[in-house]
């Protein structure tokens, strides 16, 4: 027997028919058409969904950026606060009504235009407010000085004063023999939340 009759016949792919080709490219259409209807929205929905997500996880990750650095920002100011504390409470005035108030800021006037040659002639009633446990008393007073410059040498003692007396209006008049005018300071100092509502009452 020879080599060629013990070999099995392997055979070579028949070439396809005229209608197995129409067959196949029917199904490679309905595979295509079945690809756009129900593949390319699911494609086109699942990209969506990554990019909203992306876009939550962006929007939270600055969120968080935000509260940082917002916490941050409040732990200076706290610290900063803390540090201008000791200067703050030496501004204030040791009283705890207006009256006592109204009193001390009179006094220290008084002290320092005689200090530097401004005499209070006369002072006007008080204004009083009141905002929790803060209390502010605005009090207008009349001087008379005889040396122009005296006036900057009072005001600018009056801006470094301890406690703090600020100043909410000046006005002077030249006389004959001396100048005059009114001058209307302000002072602050804490009261117990016990007090504030009395006086509010």
């Amino acid at each position: 027997m020879s080599l060629m009759k013990k070999m099995p016949d392997i055979g070579l792919p028949r070439p396809l028919e005229t209608r197995e080709k129409r067959i196949l490219v029917l199904a490679l259409f309905v595979a295509f058409i079945f690809l756009l209807t129900n593949g390319l929205p699911a494609l086109l929905n699942f990209y969506d969904s990554r990019s909203q997500q992306l876009d939550g996880l962006r929007a939270d990750i600055e969120r968080e950026q935000r509260l940082i650095s917002s916490a941050a920002d409040w732990a200076q100011r706290s610290a900063d606060a803390e540090q201008r504390l000791p200067a703050l409470e030496s501004s204030l005035f040791l009283a705890d009504s207006s009256a006592l108030l109204a009193a001390a800021i009179q006094r220290q006037a008084r002290e320092i235009g005689a200090e530097n040659g401004v005499m209070i002639t006369s002072v006007s009633l008080a204004e009083t407010s009141i905002s929790a446990d803060w209390l502010m008393v605005e009090q207008t007073m009349s001087f008379a000085l005889e040396d122009q410059n005296s006036t900057l040498r009072f005001l600018n003692a009056l801006k470094q004063s301890q406690p703090f007396l600020g100043v909410s209006r000046f006005d002077l008049r030249g006389n004959r023999s001396q100048y005059i005018g009114e001058i209307t300071v302000v002072g602050f100092s804490r009261i117990p939340p016990s007090v504030s509502s009395e006086d509010e009452s």
